[in-house]
């Protein structure tokens, strides 16, 4: 039964591959063409191709952290723009920093468990008494203090580092330029 279940999910998911569109937008087709419907198709003759045609780029592209190029309303229509992570290293780093709150605030519980145990002890004849020489309150605390700190720096380190921003995309332009002495190409970079 299991065995059947596993093989009717994989072919569903090899038949929604296999009629996935073959484009989302104008960028993803080859030379002039534009993306209409999901296929790549040679521009109408003398009508410029539309923004409001082309489908919008997927959420999946964007929750996978891809780069999505898009044309902005407040930039020159000729200008792309690429959408990505505020700072991918401070999201990672966020995320190492809530991982090892739970680990510090263990190593609290720990300690407060020793704390307790060791308060009580017993005689040889079986009286329980309260030990004065087992105060481990300042390793609790500090354990409690380093989870809380990790969980309140973390948290928005992983929230402002994820955030998506608009930013124009990288261009490379080539200019020639002549003066009396000579002349050549110059190379200008916008990363």
């Amino acid at each position: 039964m299991r065995l059947a279940g596993m093989c009717g999910a994989i072919a569903a998911l090899l038949y929604s591959t296999a009629v996935q569109a073959q484009c989302t937008k104008d960028t993803d087709c080859k030379g002039e063409r534009v993306c209409t419907a999901g296929s790549c198709v040679d521009p109408a003759a003398g009508a410029p191709p539309s923004d409001a045609a082309a489908p919008a780029p997927s959420e999946s592209a964007e929750t996978a952290g891809k780069s999505v190029e898009s044309v902005s309303a407040d930039r020159p229509a000729g200008e792309r723009t690429v959408t990505r992570r505020h700072s991918t290293g401070m999201m990672a780093g966020g995320i190492v920093m809530v991982s090892l709150a739970p680990i510090a605030l263990l190593g609290a519980l720990v300690s407060s468990l020793q704390d307790s145990v060791c308060d009580i002890t017993y005689d040889s004849y079986g009286m329980a008494y309260a030990r004065d020489d087992c105060d481990n309150s300042g390793q609790t605390y500090a354990f409690a203090l380093a989870g809380v700190a990790l969980l309140g720096a973390g948290i928005p380190l992983i929230i402002i580092g994820a955030k998506k921003e608009t930013v124009p995309a990288p261009q490379a332009t080539l200019s020639p330029w002549v003066s009396a002495q000579g002349g050549g190409v110059r190379l200008k970079l916008a990363l």
